[in-house]
């Protein structure tokens, strides 16, 4: 199958190593940066252009957008201009959030789709970083697309996930958290630390044992059996000294009420603190 890529910056640049890589030929790589774009198409021997409208005639059978999703609209209206020239192609984006109702005017619904790895992408990459091996792909679209995403995710040994369109935005904030999130959290616990101890310059080197294990635990056990702590422990003294060590951060003080919150629903739901203990929990941790 003949491909073209539009966006070539971290997702695109990953995807366009591992298509390569398994048997799709690549005919036209799109984007904004020269020099980027002449280094990645001769890894894979394709032509490039900064002009969107290199796609109409370049001999692409699919093609995958791959900006971001501020662009995904402008992209999509030069498109249009060229959608007699697209006739019979397939088309999809790897949005997280957007759905394929962005094609709307271009293609039929059942030739596009929107193909988003749950994967985190921190730079462009100039070889195969295999990140799209192995993941999970949340995926919708119409029939045609659909059938043609699940072959390429196949072809990635990674399996598909179906979203519904209306769900798309909701779908994408769960891979925020999972992704983004965790990243802040470390960034919280930096803050903290630094007024623990001043000489420790590498947080998380420190922290990386106890979340490389919870996660650990995680995957094999469960979030239901993974919990410990004083919640589990039905220690709420302990949670008084965290709050009164922080009284003078408000921020702070919302984000640990807001997750021992769900820590507690967590607790009581496996059988681990009575109703009494329950309702002394969210007492404590009313806003």
């Amino acid at each position: 199958m003949k491909v073209t890529i539009v966006g070539i910056g971290n997702v695109g640049s990953s995807l366009l190593f591992s298509l390569h890589e398994t048997g799709f030929q690549i005919v036209n790589v799109v984007g904004k940066d020269l020099s980027i774009l002449k280094k990645l198409s001769g890894r894979v021997g394709c032509d490039y252009s900064v002009n969107i409208n290199s796609v109409a005639g370049d001999g692409s059978e699919t093609i995958i957008i791959c900006v971001k999703d501020g662009q995904l609209g402008v992209v999509c209206n030069s498109l249009k201009e060229m959608k007699n020239s697209l006739r019979g192609r397939t088309i999809f984006h790897t949005s997280g959030s957007v759905s394929s109702e962005v094609f709307k005017g271009i293609l039929p619904s059942s030739n596009s789709g929107s193909f988003h790895p749950i994967q985190t992408f921190n730079k462009i990459t100039y070889k195969n970083n295999h990140l799209f091996e192995g993941i999970t792909i949340g995926i919708e679209g119409g029939k045609k697309c659909i059938k043609l995403m699940r072959e390429i995710a196949l072809k990635f040994n990674s399996v598909t996930l179906n979203i519904p369109i209306d769900k798309k935005p909701l779908y994408h904030l769960a891979s925020v958290i999972a992704s983004n999130f965790l990243v802040c959290y470390i960034d919280i616990i930096n803050d903290i630390m630094k007024t623990v101890n001043k000489n420790i310059t590498d947080v998380s080197k420190v922290f990386s044992p106890i979340i490389s294990k919870t996660l650990n635990n995680v995957y094999t056990y469960g979030v239901d059996k993974s919990l410990t702590g004083p919640i589990v422990r039905n220690d709420i003294k302990t949670l008084k000294a965290h709050l009164s060590s922080i009284d003078n951060n408000n921020d702070l003080q919302l984000f640990y009420k807001t997750i021992s919150k769900r820590a507690v629903e967590i607790a009581y739901r496996n059988g681990k603190m009575d109703k009494d203990k329950y309702n002394s929990f969210i007492k404590l941790l009313s806003y």
